[in-house]
Formats: C-alpha cells, sequence, structure tokens
C-alpha cells in the first residue's frame, strides 16, 4: 500500500457525513432529498458481497447481470491482452460504479476485479429502473456521474498516448487525489492508495522497472512524499 502527501485547496472536514461514499459524490452533482438518499441506500444494501484481491467480480465477455458499487476497498477494470498483460483501464475507489454503461451491454469489455478485500453493491437492472423512475432525481444524479466516469476515461486515453512516463504517473496521482478528497478520503496529510506500483504503471502503460525508476525520481525530486 502506497500512501502519498500532497496538498490540496479543499476541506475535506466540509464533505457530507456518513459512510455511504456514493452519496458523497453525487451530492457534488446538488442536493439530495431525504427520501432520495434512503431510497438509494436501500438500493445499495439490498444485496452485497466481497471479494479478495484478484478475484473478478465479472468477467469479460459475460452478459452483465449486475451493476456494481465500490463500498468499501478498491477495484479494477481490465482489458483482455493477447501479450498477457492485461492493462488496468480504471480504478475504481470507493463510491464508484464500476460500469454504468453495462446497464446497455450485451457483454462486459471489461473484466472488474478486486484490487485488496473489497465489498460492493450488486445493483440489478430492475432496481435501478425501480430507482430512476421513483426519484428522477437520482437519475440525474447517476448520469451526471456517468458523464464524470466517461470524462476521466477520456483523459486516461490522452495520458497513454501523451507525456513522459513521469507525467503519466504524476497525472493519476492528481487524479485519484481529488477523487478521494470528494468523497473524504482525503486530507492534507495524505490519502492512502490500496495498490501496487505495478498497478500504477500498468494503469500508465509502463513496466515494473520502468515504473520503479519513475518512483525513484518523484522521490528524488521531493514532488511527492511516500511512506
Amino acid at each position: 500500500m502506497l500512501n502519498a502527501t500532497l496538498t490540496m485547496p479543499v476541506d475535506a472536514t466540509a464533505l457530507l457525513g456518513g459512510q455511504n461514499y456514493l452519496l458523497r459524490k453525487l451530492a457534488q452533482f446538488g442536493p439530495i432529498g431525504d427520501k432520495q438518499r434512503q431510497a438509494l441506500t436501500r438500493c445499495l444494501m439490498a444485496r452485497t458481497q466481497t471479494a479478495e484481491r484478484g478475484v473478478p467480480l465479472v468477467e469479460a465477455g459475460e452478459a452483465p447481470a449486475d451493476i456494481f458499487v465500490v463500498l468499501q476497498g478498491w477495484a479494477c477494470s481490465i482489458r483482455p491482452s493477447r501479450d498477457g498483460r492485461p492493462p488496468i483501464v480504471a480504478f475504481h475507489v470507493p463510491g464508484d460504479i464500476c460500469d454504468l454503461g453495462a446497464l446497455m451491454k450485451r457483454q462486459m469489455d471489461c473484466t472488474i476485479v478486486a484490487l485488496g478485500k473489497v465489498k460492493v453493491a450488486a445493483l440489478s437492472r430492475s432496481s435501478i429502473a425501480r430507482l430512476t423512475h421513483e426519484h428522477p432525481e437520482c437519475a440525474q444524479a447517476l448520469w451526471w456521474d456517468y458523464m464524470c466516469a466517461s470524462s476521466i476515461r477520456s483523459q486516461w486515453v490522452a495520458r497513454l498516448s501523451n507525456g513522459s512516463a513521469r507525467s503519466r504517473i504524476a497525472n493519476l496521482i492528481c487524479e485519484l487525489a481529488v477523487r478521494l478528497y470528494v468523497i473524504g478520503l482525503a486530507n492534507d496529510d495524505g490519502f492512502d492508495l490500496p495498490v501496487t506500483q505495478t498497478d500504477i504503471g500498468n494503469s500508465c502503460g509502463l513496466r515494473p522497472d520502468h515504473t520503479n525508476r519513475v518512483f525513484r525520481d518523484l522521490r528524488a525530486h521531493g514532488i511527492r512524499q511516500w511512506e
């Protein structure tokens, strides 16, 4: 596990209280009423499951039966690869909907894998349809979240096609810092990244030895502090 120290001009203590990280994130879109909060919470807690690191929640090629929301821990999406090193194409932190677009897919194009012990809510298509039909405000907030996730995916593509190895990793760390600040899991003292250097390098299109050199360089220049 990595621990990063990064100063951000945000007061994480001012964010919405409680442990429902998805609600914390959706609150950035706009106010969520008590009825909507309760309905969304019931939906999230209706059916949950846990997995250990390396265990897939759903695999590429499978028909998606559920949409997963990360409640605790981290997960990632990986794409099949012919060279035996499937790249990580997304990190999923607490509060993330792993792939809301899977509602419209006949089969998954990515495998969603636990990056440690993870607890997720498994939302069926029918439960999401009922939630959004009865609470249009939730539908709007979920659509906003999906658009944000799409923007992040576009940035991942741009990161891989441009910039040095150092800028790729720095960009990724800054992105994760902001996402963790929003849900209250980062502050001025830093934040935990329960991933390995190999995971980070994989997501940036770098070999393990190259990734290690970049981390040593960041430490040497005092750009980031790691514990």
